[in-house]
């Protein structure tokens, strides 16, 4: 579960929000890495897995949170209070009652008699069982009185309260970082997002690379026999290309020495500049567009078609 409490602004606050506004972004990042068309959705799926195992969510939060230096306010209104707090603003208006009506005003800010030590407690107020509490934050002076919306309080005195009002509120939620609430540009949590996305995919190649190394020799079909089995001569099965490539230069260099023979120089300079004016096309073509002799154009197409 995700503590949204504390929270920057412009942050999706679940991992569903966040792969609906940046799914796209995230396939975009992959399909630009990606070669292999095919591996897509399992390199999608994957990364996808891996961003919620890192908590890419809450790191970048505490990265907001860790790197900012903006100084608290001064003063703070109810409503930032109960926000810094994570009260609701009933519970912050009951308890201003319970200091400045009940106990400063019904019990002359002194203790009720058997309940010296404690901070808050609970007395019969008209027929009714009212509470009390020796201390909470008053406003600043011409700000408003303490139960009014535009009421402001000294930011030193509100961050005391989970010390000096131990107990004041059942589900209090205080954290003094999170205050300032800080902010952020849509833009930098896709940049943030975008480098976890290359980081998580280039590790996973180089994971499927160093299962591929790892694998034995027998995995591979062509290196088994057609039993099945593993084959250790399977090299002596694999064509000798280097014996094609020798046959094929001896055949060059022979057909170049048997032109050299039968055409001159200048013949030899008609057919390469019908070569280059006639682009895309085969000597072939170039040969019989030439002036020679029919006899000599006869054996040359038999040489070229050999």
């Amino acid at each position: 579960m995700l503590n949204t409490n504390r929270w920057p602004a412009g942050v999706p606050r679940s991992y569903e929000e966040m792969f609906a506004k940046y799914g796209g972004v995230i396939a975009n990042e992959i399909r630009r890495k990606n070669v292999v068309a095919g591996n897509f959705q399992d390199h999608y799926q994957d990364n996808c897995e891996k961003l919620i195992a890192a908590r890419v969510l809450e790191r970048f939060a505490e990265r907001v949170y860790g790197s900012t230096d903006d100084p608290p306010p001064d003063e703070m209104t109810s409503e930032d209070v109960c926000k810094l707090l994570g009260i609701k603003i009933g519970a912050w208006r009951s308890r201003q009652w319970s200091f400045h009506k009940v106990f400063l005003g019904d019990l002359k800010g002194m203790v009720p008699v058997g309940s010296e030590g404690k901070t808050h407690g609970t007395i019969t107020r008209n027929g009714k069982c009212v509470s009390w509490c020796v201390w909470m934050p008053s406003p600043i002076e011409g700000s408003g009185g303490y139960a009014s919306d535009k009421a402001r309080f000294k930011t030193s005195d509100v961050i005391e309260i989970p010390h000096r009002g131990e107990g004041y509120f059942r589900h209090m939620n205080f954290d003094h970082t999170a205050w300032p609430p800080r902010s952020v540009q849509p833009h930098h949590f896709q940049a943030y997002l975008v480098r976890a996305v290359r980081n998580h995919f280039m590790n996973a190649c180089r994971t499927i690379m160093r299962r591929h190394k790892d694998r034995t020799a027998d995995h591979f079909a062509q290196l088994r026999s057609p039993d099945g089995a593993y084959n250790p001569n399977w090299e002596d099965a694999q064509p000798d290309t280097r014996a094609a490539s020798e046959k094929s230069i001896t055949a060059g260099i022979e057909l170049r020495e048997r032109l050299n023979k039968l055409v001159t120089q200048s013949e030899r300079d008609e057919i390469t500049d019908l070569l280059r004016q006639m682009k895309n096309q085969s000597i072939v073509e170039a040969v019989r567009a030439s002036s020679l002799a029919t006899e000599k154009k006869q054996i040359l197409l038999r040489m070229c078609e050999a």
